[in-house]
C-alpha cells in the first residue's frame, strides 16, 4: 500500500506545478469532501471546482511545493508550502493536508493552516477587496468552525 500512496503523492505535487480546474479530477473522486479553513465543507466535484475557480481568481499564480509526506492511503499527510500573490503581494503559507485515498484518488482532504497570513495581503490592498469578494473564497463566517460528524467513517 506504501506505492498507493508514493503515486498520489507524486500526481499531487505534478497538479501543483501547475493547477487548474480542469486537473483536479487526476487527485480528487467525484464525490470527495474538502475541509479547510474559511471555507464552507465542499461535497463533490461541483462543490470543489467553485472553490478552486475562486481560489484562482484571487490567486491566479497559485503554486505548491511538497516538503514531505508519510502515511498509507488510510490516512497520508502531505506537508506543502502554498505560494503566489493576491494582487501585487506575495503570499506563501505552510499547510498539511490528511488525505483518506480509494483507490488511486483522494476521497477525503483535510487540509490544516492559519489563514492569518493571507488576511494583510487582502485587507491592505483595496484594489483586491472586489476580485476577493467576487471569488467567494476565504469567508471566515462559511466556516463551521468545527468539523465533527462531516467526514463519513
Amino acid at each position: 500500500m506504501p506505492d498507493a500512496a508514493r503515486e498520489f503523492v507524486a500526481r499531487f505535487t505534478d497538479f501543483w506545478t501547475a493547477p487548474s480546474v480542469s486537473r483536479i479530477p487526476e487527485i480528487l473522486h467525484e464525490d470527495a469532501v474538502l475541509l479547510q479553513p474559511l471555507a464552507s465543507p465542499m461535497h463533490g466535484m461541483g462543490a470543489i471546482r467553485r472553490e478552486f475557480e475562486g481560489l484562482f481568481a484571487l490567486v491566479p499564480d497559485l503554486r505548491a511545493v511538497v516538503d514531505s509526506w508519510r502515511g498509507d492511503p488510510d490516512e497520508l499527510f502531505v506537508s506543502i508550502r502554498l505560494y503566489g500573490h493576491i494582487g501585487a503581494r506575495p503570499v506563501e503559507w505552510p499547510a498539511v493536508d490528511r488525505f483518506r485515498l480509494v483507490g488511486d484518488k483522494a476521497a477525503i482532504r483535510i487540509s490544516y493552516f492559519d489563514p492569518l497570513p493571507l488576511l494583510p495581503a487582502i485587507l491592505c490592498q483595496p484594489a483586491v477587496w472586489l476580485p476577493w469578494w467576487r471569488s467567494g473564497v476565504a469567508r471566515p463566517w462559511r466556516s463551521p468552525g468545527r468539523f465533527t460528524n462531516l467526514i463519513p467513517a
